[in-house]
C-alpha cells in the first residue's frame, strides 16, 4: 500500500471512531423526543444500554473472525450493519423496533471501534502506531463531547430521526474510502473458531453489565443483582474451562499470566473509569452546582476534549525523548492532580477550577491512553496482538461501566442520607431535578440553595473516589515490569 492510499485509509478508520463516538452520546439528547413520539418511557434505558452492551460483547469475536477472513471485509461488513441499523432506527415505529436496531448497531460498532486498533497493531511500525492510535482516541473523544450539541441542534431543526439518518452518508463514504485505498496482507488462521468460548464470554459480559447497571440504580433491584451475579460467576467459570481446552481460544488464557500486559489493563481499567466520570459529571456539576444553562454546562467539556487531542499530539515527541514507562507514570500524575483539584474545591469556588481540572485531566489522558494502548500491544507476541487488543477494549469498557455504576451508587447514597436528614422536606425527584438547568427553574426557590449544597456534597465524594481510583492506577504502573512481548523486534 503506497503512502498516499495508506494515509487516506487511516483517515477513514479515524472516521469510524468519529461515528461510534458520536453515537455514544448524541442519542441522549433526543431521548425525550423519542419517548414522547414512540410512547416508551419504560424502555428508555435500553435505547442507551443495548448499543454499549453489543459493542463490548462482539469486539473479541470480530477480532477472531478477522484472523480468519481479514480485517478489510469485516470492517466493511460491520460498517454496513451500522448503516442499515441507522436506517432502521430512523424509520422505527415503536420502541421494540428501535431497541432491536440499537442492538444491531452495537454489533456493527464493535467492528468499527475494534478492528482499526488491530490494524494499527499488526500493519504499522511503532512510530506510526503511536500517531494513529492518538488520532483515533482524539477523534472518539471529541466526537463524544460534541455529540450532545449536534444532537440538540438536529433534534430542534430536523427531528430526532435525523440523528440516525445522518450516519448513512458518512458510513457509505467511509466504506468507499476503505474499498479504494486499504490493502492488507495477512496469513489466514484456518483453525476452528471458538464459538462456544464466544457465546459463554458474551453471556458473562451481558450478565456482568446488567448487574453493574442494577447496582447503580437509585433503588437497586437485589433480585436482579443476585441472579445476574450468579450467572456471571457460573458462566464465567465455564468460559475459562472452555478456553483452557480450546485449540484456538477466543481469549488466550496465557494473556492473564502476562503480568506486564495485565498491569497495563488494570491501569487503563481505572483511568478509563475516571475519564468516564469527568465526561459524565462535569456538565452536570456546572448545571447543578453553579446553575449554568445546559449549553454552558456542555461547553465545560470542551477544554477536556480539546486538551485530550493536544495530548495525543504530544505522544510522538515525548516518546522520542522518554520511555513509555516514564511517559505513562509522569502524565498519570498530571491526571491525578486534576482530580485532586476537583476533590478540594469548595462549593463557592470559581467554575474556572472545574474548567482547569477538566483540561488538565484531558491533556494527561491524551498522552497516557494513547501510549498505554500501544504499550499493551508491545507487551505480547505478534500472534496475540488481535486477542490482546480485544481483551484490552473489553476491560476498558467494563472499567468505564463499573466505575460509573459505583459512583452512581455513591451519589444515590448521598441523596438518601440527605432525604433522611431533612425528613418530609426533600424528595428524590427534587434532587434529580436540580442537576438539570431546565428542571431546576421549576423548583421552589427556597429549596434551591439546599439542593445545590447536597448535590455538591455528592460530587465531592465522587471526586474523592476518583482520586482513590487514580491512586490505584499509579500504584499499578509502579509495579509494572514493562516487559516487551517480542512485537516488531
Amino acid at each position: 500500500m503506497d503512502n498516499k492510499k495508506q494515509n487516506i485509509a487511516m483517515r477513514a478508520f479515524a472516521l469510524s471512531n468519529v461515528m461510534v463516538g458520536l453515537e455514544s452520546t448524541i442519542v441522549a439528547t433526543v431521548i425525550p423526543a423519542i419517548v414522547d413520539d414512540l410512547s416508551g418511557i419504560r424502555l428508555m434505558s435500553w435505547v442507551l444500554t443495548a448499543y454499549f452492551l453489543m459493542m463490548a460483547v462482539t469486539a473479541p469475536l470480530w477480532t477472531k473472525l478477522a484472523e480468519r477472513f481479514g480485517t478489510k471485509p469485516l470492517i466493511l461488513i460491520g460498517t454496513g450493519i451500522f448503516v442499515l441499523a441507522s436506517l432502521t432506527e430512523g424509520l422505527a415505529v415503536n420502541m421494540y423496533m428501535l431497541i432491536g436496531a440499537r442492538l444491531a448497531m452495537g454489533i456493527g460498532a464493535g467492528a468499527m471501534v475494534q478492528l482499526p486498533y488491530v490494524i494499527y497493531g499488526t500493519q504499522l511500525p511503532t512510530a506510526q502506531r503511536v500517531k494513529q492510535v492518538g488520532n483515533a482516541n482524539a477523534a472518539y473523544s471529541i466526537a463524544s463531547a460534541i455529540g450532545p450539541l449536534i444532537g440538540g441542534w438536529i433534534a430542534d431543526s430536523l427531528g430526532w430521526r435525523w440523528v440516525f439518518f445522518i450516519n448513512i452518508p458518512i458510513g457509505l463514504f467511509m466504506m468507499w474510502l476503505i474499498c479504494r485505498n486499504y490493502q492488507e496482507s495477512f496469513t489466514p488462521n484456518r483453525q476452528a473458531i471458538d464459538y462456544r468460548g464466544a457465546l459463554s464470554l458474551a453471556t458473562t459480559i451481558i450478565a456482568l453489565m446488567l448487574m453493574i447497571q442494577a447496582l447503580g440504580a437509585q433503588t437497586p433491584n437485589l433480585g436482579l443483582v443476585g441472579s445476574t451475579a450468579v450467572i456471571t460467576v457460573v458462566v464465567g467459570v465455564f468460559f475459562f474451562w472452555i478456553e483452557h481446552r480450546a485449540v484456538d481460544p477466543i481469549i488466550p488464557l496465557g494473556l492473564f499470566r502476562n503480568w506486564s500486559y495485565m498491569a497495563k489493563n488494570v491501569l487503563m481499567f481505572c483511568q478509563y473509569g475516571v475519564l468516564s466520570f469527568v465526561n459524565s459529571y462535569i456538565p452536570m456539576w456546572g448545571q447543578g452546582v453553579y446553575g449554568l444553562t445546559a449549553l454552558a454546562g456542555g461547553f465545560l467539556l470542551v477544554p477536556s476534549s480539546v486538551m485530550l487531542a493536544v495530548g495525543t499530539r504530544l505522544n510522538a515527541p515525548l516518546l522520542a525523548r522518554h520511555s513509555e514507562k516514564s511517559v505513562v507514570r509522569r502524565w498519570s500524575l498530571v491526571m491525578f492532580a486534576a482530580v485532586l483539584i476537583l476533590a478540594f474545591i469548595w462549593q463557592t469556588s470559581s467554575v474556572g477550577f472545574v474548567v482547569v481540572a477538566g483540561g488538565l485531566f484531558g491533556l494527561g489522558a491524551g498522552v497516557v491512553t494513547s501510549t498505554a494502548q500501544v504499550a499493551v500491544q508491545d507487551a505480547v507476541p505478534k500472534r496475540q496482538v488481535g486477542s490482546a487488543t480485544a481483551l484490552n477494549a473489553l476491560i476498558r469498557t467494563i472499567g468505564s461501566t463499573l466505575v460509573l455504576s459505583m459512583l452512581s451508587l455513591s451519589l444515590n447514597t448521598t441523596f438518601r442520607h440527605a432525604i433522611a436528614a431533612h425528613s418530609g422536606k426533600l424528595k428524590i425527584d427534587q434532587l434529580n431535578a436540580i442537576s438539570s438547568a431546565a428542571s431546576a427553574a421549576k423548583l421552589p426557590s427556597n429549596l434551591v440553595p439546599l439542593l445545590r449544597t447536597i448535590l455538591f456534597q455528592g460530587f465531592h465524594w465522587l471526586a474523592i473516589w476518583a482520586c482513590l481510583i487514580m491512586g490505584v492506577s499509579l500504584l499499578v504502573s509502579l509495579m509494572d515490569p514493562w516487559h516487551k512481548g517480542g512485537l516488531h523486534e
